[in-house]
């Protein structure tokens, strides 16, 4: 049964259970948008149960840095437990730059959690002449998480140890956008050539969210099995959050949440819960519950089905192609498997 409007409201009627702890001694996890809301809420969860460091991928050098010291204070964590390393990933430059600083540290990559994304901006181009909410949510994340891929593999294939893990911070949006361009041969292209007028600015990125699910299962389905590397996607519902605060039209999304949606928003470190339970949780549980190898979580649990576009193998390739097009790959720069 496919995720609706319906099965949203009524998840979000009562507060969430509150999470187990699993001990993260020795990992590695980087996440972007760790600075604040739902990936500042992931990395205090990660610094509580013992990950030996969480690098904070983040465009604000200042902001994170307050953060960082904020959340070193508060979990009694030692200098560098809690790092930030620069990341925009409205430049392609900035995310290989990232990527080429991780693979050269040596460091290995227990989790990557691909959090940071934007919302209602408008129609504002990137330094590389991209749309907005098309690079950020989808194409930079996709981009990074085959740049990281080497460090992922490297840690998942470790005799005997567990896998790697990403997991891509969807939205439960992906299940609620018809999304006519998947009948596109260029659908990455084609969604930012559609005029929005809110409220339907929600489904540009309802629409970036379903090529973020799109492109996870695509590389999942891409990697030999031996890189051992395991990857979910989740959706923290409805949160109250800098996303929707700082949009092209005001504070938009906490005053149209209840009118629009029939829901109230959730807080932050409710709405990391879901992306917590896919990053930290026992394998054989996270990957045991969906009839996909690329799970989606909501709510805290794996649903049964993935939006129905993502199911169809044809628009993944055809989503897949078209996001390596608007990437400008150099020659031997990511593993054969993707392109």
């Amino acid at each position: 049964m496919v995720f609706t409007h319906a099965d949203q409201r009524k998840s979000h009627e009562h507060p969430l259970p509150a999470l187990e702890s699993f001990d993260l001694s020795g990992q590695v996890v980087i996440i972007t948008g760790a600075n604040v809301g739902i990936g500042y809420e992931c990395a205090r969860y990660m610094l509580t149960h013992g990950a030996s460091k969480v690098i904070a991928a983040c465009r604000n050098e200042k902001k994170t840095k307050d953060a960082i010291r904020v959340l070193l204070d508060e979990t009694k964590r030692e200098d560098g437990a809690f790092e930030y390393w620069h990341l925009d990933l409205a430049s392609f430059a900035s995310v290989r730059a990232f990527a080429a600083k991780f693979l050269e540290s040596g460091l290995p990559l227990n989790t990557l959690i691909s959090n940071a994304a934007v919302a209602g901006v408008g129609k504002v181009l990137t330094e590389d002449g991209l749309e907005t909410h098309v690079q950020v949510n989808h194409i930079s994340p996709t981009y990074l998480a085959m740049l990281l891929y080497p460090a992922l593999k490297r840690t998942g294939s470790i005799a005997g140890g567990p896998p790697a893990r990403i997991v891509g911070v969807s939205s439960e949006g992906a299940f609620f956008t018809d999304f006519p361009e998947s009948a596109s041969p260029r659908p990455v292209k084609a969604v930012p050539e559609r005029v929005y007028v809110p409220p339907e600015e929600d489904f540009s990125y309802f629409n970036t969210k379903l090529l973020n699910v799109i492109g996870f299962i695509e590389y999942a389905h891409r990697i030999p099995a031996s890189a051992n590397i395991k990857i979910a996607v989740a959706g923290p519902g409805l949160v109250n959050t800098e996303l929707g605060t700082k949009d092209a039209y005001g504070n938009a999304l906490p005053k149209r949440t209840r009118p629009t949606y029939g829901t109230k928003a959730r807080t932050a470190e409710d709405g990391a819960k879901t992306i917590i339970v896919a990053a930290t949780y026992p394998v054989e549980r996270v990957w045991a519950e969906s009839d996909s190898d690329v799970p989606f979580f909501s709510s805290m649990k794996s649903l049964r089905e993935l939006p129905v576009t993502a199911q169809d193998e044809d628009v993944r390739k055809r989503v897949w192609e078209d996001t390596l097009a608007h990437i400008p790959l150099k020659e031997g720069e990511v593993d054969g498997c993707f392109v």
